[in-house]
């Protein structure tokens, strides 16, 4: 077929917005947060403690459509 590559296929966008569960967790010394975005926009991702206070922002701004990846070392904002 032209114009195609055998053995490489295109990224797959997401279809919906998906936040996955930690890993590992529980975690020494950092742990990895996974999200999908079906399209571009503004991700806000913070992370609380379990009394409600705000621990550490990690993404505030625009990312574009797709699979990501942040990677948290459990430190707080300070």
């Amino acid at each position: 077929m032209p114009g195609t590559v055998s053995g490489i296929d295109p990224p797959v966008m997401p279809e919906r917005f998906a936040l996955r569960p930690n890993v590992p967790n529980p975690f020494n010394p950092s742990t990895r947060i996974q999200f999908a975005l079906p399209k571009k926009g503004h991700v806000r991702l913070k992370i609380y403690n379990v009394a409600g206070q705000l621990v550490r922002t990690l993404q505030d701004g625009f990312m574009d459509a797709g699979s990501h990846e942040l990677t948290w070392d459990g430190t707080n904002n300070l």
